[in-house]
């Protein structure tokens, strides 16, 4: 298997996100910060945590999962509701004890929790486990 045209545009992204702000920063406690979510597939979800200075996002961390086949099942608000909580036991060290923001580009999920769109009980202790750990 030889470099083909493939293979050189992959090498090209590649040397283009290194050079752009998705490349991590460090952890600075004193600038606010928050958990964003990006969805990239359904399959695959690409999330970071990210610092927000000057209107900008800079990342400090990665994570992403693959999703089970059961969870292949769920609707996409509770894709989305089940990335959020991954995400904040992800980081659950940098975000202990401080106030931080949950991005999201599912516009949904910021009525989720509140009537009359409250989620099943499932979710409400789902939510619940988050909230006494870290609201």
């Amino acid at each position: 298997m030889g470099w083909t045209a493939e293979c050189h545009e992959a090498f090209e992204a590649s040397k283009k996100m290194l050079i752009e702000n998705s490349v991590l920063v460090h952890y600075d406690v004193s600038k606010p910060f928050g958990v964003s979510v990006r969805c990239v597939s359904v399959r695959n979800r690409r999330r970071y945590l990210t610092f927000f200075s000057d209107g900008q996002e800079h990342p400090i961390a990665f994570a992403s999962r693959t999703l089970s086949k059961s969870e292949k099942n769920y609707a996409q608000i509770e894709r989305e509701a089940l990335s959020l909580i991954f995400e904040v036991k992800k980081f659950h060290k940098y975000l202990h004890g401080r106030k931080f923001e949950l991005v999201t580009d599912h516009q949904l999920l910021t009525g989720y929790s509140e009537p009359p769109n409250l989620p099943s009980p499932h979710w409400q202790r789902r939510a619940c486990s988050v909230e006494q750990s870290y609201c």
